[in-house]
C-alpha cells in the first residue's frame, strides 16, 4: 500500500522514529500490566468471551450457523477491554458499525492489490479509484479530525477518550486510555509535554489496535474451523487430546498449553517426537524484528482457548446440503477464506455444567 499512500506517521503501524519508537514501547508496557502478562486475569477475560459464545452455538445448534460474527465480536470486546476497560453487547449497532468499516478497508485494500505494480492505471477503473480515495481518506490521517471518520472507529474513540478525561482525575488508570491520558498530563506537569503523546496519536494507536488484533485473529480462527471441516479425522485427533489432557470435568485453561502440544498445530509442525517446533524458519505469521506484532502472546492465548474449549464442547460439521470449505484464500491485507461458510454444530458434553462453568 505505501506505493499508493503517503507515510502518515501516526499510531503504530505507519509511524516511524521517535514518535513510533515512544508509542510501541508505552502501549507494549502498558498491555503486559493490563493483561498480557497476567495469565490468570487473561484466561477469565478469554473465557468470558468464549463462553458467550458457546451459549450462542447452544441455542442455534440445530441450524447451519456463521462463526464470523460472534468470533469477531468476541476478539473485538477483548481488545475493547484492554483499551478503554468496556466490552460491546452481540447485537450493538455502534459495534456493527466497526465491523462494516473494516471489512470495506479489506475489501478495498485487495482491490487496489494488483495496482501497486502499476498504479497510474487506477484512474482509468472507477471502483479501484473510489477504493483507492477511501483507503488514503482512512490511513493519511494527520489533516484534522474530519479525516478520521472513514474506515476506523475514530468517532467511537474519540467518545470513550472524552469520558475517560472526565473520570481520570483521583483514580489509578484502569485500562490503555486511562494510562496514556495520564502518560500525557503527567509530561505537561513537568512542563515536558511531548509531541509524541498527543490525543491525536492516542486515537490512531488504538484504531490501529482496533484493526491488527481483530482481523488477523478473527480470521485465524475461522481458517482453522474451515481445515477441521475439511479434515474431520485431525478434528477427532484434537477432540481425543483435550479429552486426555482437560477431561470433562473443568474448562481447559491457559495453563494447559504446555501440555502435550497437538492441540497447538498440524503435523508439519511437530518433530519426530510429536513435539512442537518451536522455530519454523520460513513460518513467520507474526513479523519479524523491531515492527514484529506487539499482540503476539495475546492473539496465540485466543486461539488456543478458543479451539480448545470449542475441542472439548463441540464437533464442526459440513451441513447437509452444503459444499465442503474450499481453501484457496481471499489474498487481501488480511488472508481471509475464500467466503463465508456454514457450519452445523454437534454437542459432545456428557455433563452440562461445563458449558456454563
Amino acid at each position: 500500500m505505501r506505493n499508493f499512500i503517503k507515510e502518515s506517521n501516526a499510531g503504530l503501524v505507519a509511524s516511524s522514529g521517535k514518535l513510533w519508537h515512544e508509542n510501541r514501547r508505552f502501549t507494549v508496557k502498558v498491555l503486559r500490566e493490563f493483561g498480557i502478562a497476567k495469565a490468570p486475569q487473561l484466561n477469565a477475560m478469554i473465557l468470558q468471551e468464549v463462553l458467550k459464545i458457546c451459549e450462542i452455538i447452544e441455542r442455534n445448534k440445530d441450524e447451519p450457523q456463521d462463526l464470523l460474527h460472534p468470533i469477531n465480536v468476541a476478539i473485538i470486546n477483548m481488545i475493547w477491554k484492554l483499551t478503554a476497560g468496556k466490552q460491546f453487547e452481540y447485537d450493538d449497532s455502534e459495534l456493527k458499525d466497526i465491523q462494516d468499516r473494516l471489512i470495506v478497508l479489506t475489501e478495498d485494500a485487495h482491490t487496489l492489490g494488483p495496482f501497486q505494480i502499476y498504479p497510474s492505471l487506477l484512474q482509468f477503473w472507477s471502483p479501484v479509484r473510489r477504493a483507492y480515495e477511501r483507503l488514503v481518506k482512512g490511513i493519511n490521517r494527520g489533516q484534522g479530525f474530519e479525516k478520521l471518520v472513514g474506515y476506523m472507529p475514530f468517532l467511537t474513540i474519540a467518545k470513550e477518550v472524552e469520558k475517560h478525561k472526565l473520570s481520570l482525575e483521583g483514580k489509578a488508570p484502569s485500562d490503555y486510555i486511562d494510562a496514556y491520558l495520564q502518560q500525557m498530563n503527567e509530561l505537561e506537569e513537568r512542563g515536558e509535554s511531548s509531541p509524541n503523546f498527543t490525543e491525536f496519536q492516542l486515537w490512531a494507536n488504538v484504531s490501529d489496535l482496533f484493526f491488527a488484533g481483530s482481523e488477523t485473529t478473527t480470521h485465524s480462527m475461522t481458517w482453522c474451523i474451515l481445515f477441521l471441516l475439511r479434515h474431520p479425522d485431525k478434528q477427532e485427533i484434537l477432540q481425543s487430546e483435550v479429552d486426555q489432557v482437560v477431561g470433562k470435568d473443568r474448562l481447559p485453561s491457559l495453563d494447559d498449553r504446555h501440555q502435550p502440544g497437538g492441540v497447538q498445530s498440524k503435523e508439519r509442525f511437530l518433530d519426530e517426537d510429536g513435539k512442537v517446533k518451536t522455530n519454523v524458519s520460513n513460518f513467520l505469521p507474526f513479523g519479524l524484528g523491531r515492527r514484529q506484532c506487539l499482540g503476539e502472546s495475546l492473539a496465540k492465548m485466543e486461539l488456543f482457548l478458543f479451539m480448545a474449549i470449542f475441542m472439548q464442547k463441540f464437533t464442526f460439521c459440513v451441513p447437509e446440503g452444503h459444499p465442503i470449505p474450499p481453501r484457496e484464500a481471499n489474498e487481501s491485507l488480511i488472508v481471509h477464506s475464500p467466503k463465508p461458510y456454514k457450519v452445523l454444530l454437534k454437542e459432545r458434553l456428557h455433563d452440562s455444567r461445563v458449558l456454563h462453568a
